[in-house]
């Protein structure tokens, strides 16, 4: 409780004690002033106005409203939606989040991992991850989708059929962690290309898609 914050009781009640106590201060100024009374009564109302409003409506408590992990959610959805209109392959859709703190856990990333329960056992499967990037205090999200498997997968033998379902878009294998990854992402320069708006992400998310699709032996 405080008594400088209108979502609390108590200030609700200060602000209504000081709102009687304002508007019967004036009704008294413009009884006892006559044409002069009405003139300095509007002037005390407005200078309460100004002094005591600012105190009452900064400051309020708010839900917690964590920019960056709604940016990373919208841009997760809108990929998820493009992948829902395929049938091949079978998926199961996995979503994560990280979450940081003690008793009362933050998430503070989310990312989806996708599986595919009948690729071989080596085939991890596809994840799509966004990153922010923040220019003079604009967010700016920036998805982009990995494969993973293990070495015994062999996705490496396979860079030729992924770059041809994904032109237009930059590929980068790699290897983490005893797994080869290949990593599909919009093209950047020194100034541009670090932001995907909707129709970027879903170019990344269907040609992701089809690069795994094409890659997995056939049911």
């Amino acid at each position: 409780q405080t008594l400088v914050d209108v979502t609390c009781a108590s200030c609700a009640f200060l602000f209504l004690v000081l709102a009687e106590l304002t508007v019967g201060t004036a009704m008294l100024i413009d009884a006892a002033g006559g044409r002069a009374g009405e003139m300095w009564a509007t002037i005390c109302v407005a200078d309460a106005a100004v002094l005591l409003l600012p105190h009452f409506v900064t400051g309020t408590r708010r839900g917690w409203r964590p920019t960056a992990l709604r940016e990373r959610i919208e841009s997760l959805e809108i990929a998820l939606r493009v992948i829902e209109s395929f049938e091949y392959p079978a998926c199961q859709i996995q979503p994560m989040l990280h979450v940081v703190g003690g008793e009362r856990k933050t998430p503070t990333d989310a990312r989806v991992f996708i599986r595919f329960p009948d690729a071989p056992e080596s085939f991890l499967g596809l994840q799509f991850q966004v990153s922010i990037n923040n220019v003079k205090g604009t967010n700016y999200p920036y998805l982009y989708a990995v494969i993973v498997a293990r070495p015994e997968f062999g996705l490496m033998r396979h860079l030729s059929t992924i770059d041809r379902h994904c032109q237009r878009l930059l590929v980068e294998p790699g290897d983490e962690s005893d797994v080869d990854v290949v990593v599909i992402r919009q093209k950047t320069t020194k100034t541009s290309g670090y932001h995907t708006n909707a129709t970027a992400v879903r170019r990344i998310a269907r040609s992701a898609w089809s690069a795994v699709a094409a890659i997995l032996p056939a049911g």
